[in-house]
């Protein structure tokens, strides 16, 4: 009986030595998760942006433009750019130069974007860092914005639509960073199937910029 119970005792043990082994490795992966999901170092607030653009996708026009915009982050998911506005210098290409010396066109034949206002939601769904030269850390967010754009154009019309895009900010301070935006704007003029001068065009915007934020 003595020599049962020993047997007994024994396979008891080694029964839960596997049980004890899997709930310290589970443990230790815990662990390791909550040293490598950290919470952002930088939280924004609101956020005044000032920067400067190109729109390339105008075949008779290459608009250099200045931003604003104003951006309230509900959290660091969700925000809203409240407004958004540009205005653009616009550049003659070739084709236009052409167009107007040799083919008797007229300048208000060829409109160029002059001026935009925009509201967007953002959604910023990813956050990381990495080392920069092995001497120092850079935080970055990746970013997406979908909303609505109202456009002001040199013949004096208005064209509106949706717009999406996306962009990168990175970090320089709790207060300041730096952020590289593409955005693309389907405009209408006019009603469909009601105004004759309906028509479709569309924007691209590339810009940098530079961002203050005011509380997070």
């Amino acid at each position: 009986m003595r020599l049962l119970e020993l047997v007994i005792a024994a396979t008891v043990a080694m029964s839960a030595l596997p049980a004890l082994a899997e709930e310290n490795v589970d443990s230790d992966v815990q662990e390791q998760a909550r040293i490598v999901i950290q919470n952002r170092k930088f939280r924004l607030g609101t956020e005044l942006t000032l920067g400067v653009a190109t729109l390339p996708l105008d075949p008779f026009h290459k608009g250099v433009a200045g931003t604003a915009r104003l951006t309230f982050h509900f959290g660091d998911f969700h925000a809203w750019e409240v407004a958004g506005g540009s205005y653009a210098y616009n550049l003659d290409t070739s084709l236009t130069e052409q167009l107007l010396k040799n083919f008797g066109v007229q300048r208000a034949q060829l409109p160029g974007l002059l001026a935009s206002v925009e509201t967007n939601y953002v959604m910023k769904p990813f956050y990381g860092k990495f080392a920069l030269a092995n001497r120092s850390l850079l935080y970055q967010e990746l970013y997406f914005v979908a909303g609505a754009t109202v456009t002001y154009w040199d013949d004096g019309s208005f064209r509106s639509g949706p717009d999406i895009g996306g962009g990168v900010r990175f970090f320089w301070t709790e207060w300041l960073s730096v952020r590289f935006d593409l955005r693309h704007a389907v405009l209408f003029s006019g009603i469909p199937f009601v105004d004759d001068t309906f028509g479709v065009d569309q924007s691209l915007y590339l810009g940098t910029a530079l961002s203050l934020n005011l509380g997070g």
